[in-house]
């Protein structure tokens, strides 16, 4: 790997240990995924569409709020990765509190328990939010711009080779092992591969920054957003797009449900959908990364928002159950081009120190509007799942033409050079 990007001695090395890292991030987030384990246990703890519509809302909110705050401060970091790995606990040790509250609270006090629930995915999000920024600006540092599709696709693909794996344990162990303590096994078991993620991150080895810059007011970074949103009609464009693919990809946290709701089918289904979900992914990974490589991560955009309309409008549709889980694999497919391209494509916007402030950008609009799927929860609630299936089918549409025909593909500019460590 090396002998194809010269003078990069440490690229095979990091890109296996960011390949590491992925697997496990991506196999413990399956046990507890938020598309189909956490809607699943809130419905049994009693809860209702709105509640289940609170899991994106919270999930984008903390996502892409709080990178924006902690911008000015990346900057001023010769080395992201020490922040990396303080950070990574705030994304991991609440899915352990989670699982021993449902333990011991999930039967006798359900709402208590759909509470906790709920503030472990808000904290988490948080914690992934301040991570994202460093951890796709040291992505950037220490792996060629040629060969991150491949890195995403592979350490994704890998990942959900586990999860197929994964799928028979999730539906013994919600078949078998009676209710709440099968949800707390689950979260125990994703705890448990979260945590071994973190010794990849720190065996990555990071360059020093090019550029170290000194700390900016809140105001003045504000400034700095306003002038590059002026400037770069394109980046304007990918935002709008972006918030229509917040509210279209929001009906994937409802799929499951629905489906067992609509059929009668148990729990455990949620096992079985995990399964096709990640065979989706196997089949789907590689092109979707090959793709990204050779022509770039804003025609994944596009398929995705293609995929999702699509998956919306067969769950509208499907009165055969072997036809309605094709809804479960074209929104893995939009789920895949999230994991692949999703912040792939914001960071070739701008120059490699830059790489922060161009996530944050797009990360603060897509969280302030993702506030709004709660309305998707209360038509959810008044009008039926449907309604919110053909909202989305037409978010997703709009999304992939503003894909198409207003923006332009990032890396059409000569892409910064990653340093390598000296």
């Amino acid at each position: 790997m090396s002998g194809k990007f010269p003078g990069f001695t440490h690229v095979r090395r990091n890109f296996v240990f960011n390949v590491f890292d992925g697997v496990f991030f991506f196999s413990g987030i399956i046990f507890i995924s938020p598309e189909s384990v956490l809607p699943v246990l809130i419905t049994a703890l009693g809860g209702t569409p709105l509640h289940i519509s609170l899991i994106p809302v919270l999930r984008n909110a903390g996502f892409f709020l709080p990178s924006l705050f902690v911008v000015s401060y990346i900057r001023t970091l010769s080395r992201k990765k020490p922040l990396l790995i303080k950070l990574a606990f705030a994304q991991r040790v609440p899915y352990l509190v989670l699982a021993f509250v449902t333990l011991a609270f999930g039967a006798n006090r359900p709402m208590l328990t759909m509470v906790v629930l709920l503030v472990v995915v808000f904290v988490t999000a948080c914690g992934g939010g301040l991570v994202i920024p460093p951890y796709f600006y040291l992505t950037a540092k220490t792996i060629p711009i040629g060969l991150r599709g491949r890195l995403f696709a592979v350490r994704n693909l890998s990942s959900y080779f586990v999860g197929i794996a994964a799928g028979g344990i999730i539906t013994a162990v919600l078949s078998k092992v009676a209710f709440p303590a099968n949800f707390s096994v689950l979260m125990f078991i994703g705890f448990g591969l979260l945590v071994m993620c973190i010794p990849a991150v720190a065996l990555i080895k990071e360059p020093d920054a090019k550029k170290v810059l000194p700390p900016v007011p809140f105001g003045e970074l504000l400034g700095i957003i306003g002038r590059m949103l002026r400037a770069n009609v394109s980046l304007r464009w990918y935002i709008v797009g972006r918030m229509l693919y917040a509210f279209a990809f929001a009906s994937y946290s409802y799929f499951a449900v629905y489906l067992i709701g609509k059929f009668d089918l148990e729990p455990s289904e949620a096992g079985i959908f995990t399964i096709i979900i990640a065979v989706t992914f196997i089949v789907v990974n590689p092109v979707l990364g090959m793709l990204a490589d050779r022509k770039g991560h804003l025609a994944n955009h596009v398929i995705g928002m293609v995929c999702i309309a699509v998956a919306n409008v067969i769950a509208i549709f499907s009165s055969w159950y072997p036809m309605a889980i094709f809804a479960l694999v074209f929104g893995a497919i939009t789920h895949t081009v999230i994991m692949v391209s999703g912040f792939a494509l914001p960071m070739e916007f701008g120059e490699d120190y830059e790489i922060p402030i161009y996530i944050s950008t797009v990360g603060i609009f897509v969280g302030v509007v993702s506030i709004g799927i709660l309305f998707l929860g209360i038509a959810a609630e008044r009008w039926g799942y449907p309604v919110v299936f053909w909202i989305c089918a037409v978010s997703g549409l709009a999304a992939a033409a503003v894909f198409a025909f207003k923006v332009t593909e990032p890396r059409k500019h000569v892409p910064p050079p990653v340093q390598d460590v000296r």
